[in-house]
């Protein structure tokens, strides 16, 4: 293993040079698509270059070639990201480090490269907007909220929209079953979980306005087709969901939900974990994150896969019009880096590239992403049809 500091050879490169910090799961199969779509090299940047060169060799092998090499990186340490950015093209924020997400937007300015990150936090979109003004100044991009949900709601809806003359009801869900017990999942990545899920808002659009629900009034459920059938779902707020009212102002409502989890993750240890984190402030959290850890494993049953589902409702030529799309895939890493990747790619080519803070479902041709999420095992479905 060739572990390098990043500055020190970014300078001979001349293909675009993309900093991944993070080189778990998602990291990895962005690697791997990137290296096959584009001509970049890659750096994966994180505090164990040990683990890191492993992937690094695997997947240096896979391509015959030399193109991914490692670097170390403390997300807490503003210095060491600073040093590791320097002289980078791009930077993917894909570790489980939103407790540092300043510290890498910041240093990602600071070494003026351009940004993307795969992750969720209201805190962190606060922070993205603060530092908007010197971020365009700048001439860079930074993308936010890639992925799945966040990441594809938004775009979903685009992708319907000529189909409507005036749409009035947008309803998003989300199913995400993956069989745990075949999964090395970390406490630590099991902690930001909590963390995230702790931090969302409850809120959906009607009347007008965004309303917060009640511990009640954010349950929900959706049908997700034969295979995983009808799922428990929260109510969640996601940034890119804004944009819908503003797209369609005559829409009622908007709302987005995510579930799937088993029953008792769902019922038992998801309540106990953000009940802990409100009343002790993440005190208990590593107790707690080996209990949720525990319940993923011991509960995980089938069917398992990823859902991302629009429930669009709304009028053409007159008539009441009902749109429905899912998109699936057996592996919600794989959902996940695919839809980073096409950002990315759409990136590289200059269409989506302007200064500024973006959200990726947002700015995306929808179109395209459906393209490369098919390209990369996905299906998609849409179907429509006129209501009585």
């Amino acid at each position: 293993m060739n572990v390098r500091p990043a500055a020190a050879v970014y300078a001979c490169m001349d293909a675009k040079t993309i900093v991944i910090l993070g080189y778990g799961h998602v990291g990895r199969l962005l690697a791997e698509i990137l290296l096959k779509q584009t001509s970049a090299h890659i750096f994966l940047a994180g505090r164990h270059p040990d683990r890191a060169g492993d992937v690094a060799a695997e997947l240096n092998a896979g391509l015959g070639e030399r193109r991914v090499s490692v670097t170390f990186a403390d997300a807490s340490e503003p210095r060491s990201l600073r040093e590791t950015f320097t002289g980078a093209d791009v930077v993917v924020m894909a570790s489980s480090t939103l407790r540092f997400a300043r510290n890498v937007a910041s240093a990602a300015l600071e070494a003026h490269a351009d940004y993307f990150d795969v992750l969720y936090s209201p805190e962190k979109s606060v922070i993205l907007t603060s530092m908007s003004d010197d971020i365009k100044k700048a001439g860079l991009c930074f993308i936010s909220d890639c992925g799945i949900a966040p990441g594809l709601t938004t775009t979903l809806v685009r992708l319907v929209s000529g189909r409507f003359d005036s749409i009035e009801s947008v309803r998003l869900g989300t199913a995400l079953r993956v069989d745990w017990t075949l999964e090395d999942i970390s406490r630590e990545t099991v902690a930001e979980s909590i963390r995230v899920l702790a931090s969302f808002r409850h809120l959906i659009y009607k009347g007008g306005r965004w309303q917060a629900m009640g511990p009640l009034g954010m349950l929900t459920s959706m049908d997700f087709g034969a295979e995983m059938g009808r799922q428990n779902l929260a109510i969640m707020f996601l940034e890119e969901l804004r944009a819908i009212p503003q797209l369609h102002p005559q829409v009622r409502e908007v709302r987005f939900a995510m579930g799937g989890f088993n029953w008792f993750t769902t019922w038992v240890a998801f309540p106990v974990a953000l009940a802990s984190q409100l009343a002790l402030r993440g005190a208990a959290l590593g107790p707690v994150s080996r209990f949720v850890r525990w319940s993923f494993k011991r509960f995980s049953a089938p069917p398992y896969g990823t859902y991302l589902k629009l429930e669009t409702r709304g009028t053409s030529k007159g008539r009441p019009k009902a749109v429905d799309v899912t998109v699936r895939h057996n592996d919600g890493y794989i959902l996940t880096a695919a839809s980073v990747a096409s950002c990315m790619m759409q990136y590289f080519d200059g269409s989506i590239r302007k200064p500024g803070v973006w959200i990726e479902a947002n700015v995306v041709d929808p179109e395209r992403t459906m393209r490369d999420l098919l390209k990369f095992g996905a299906e998609v479905e849409i179907s429509e049809g006129t209501l009585a």
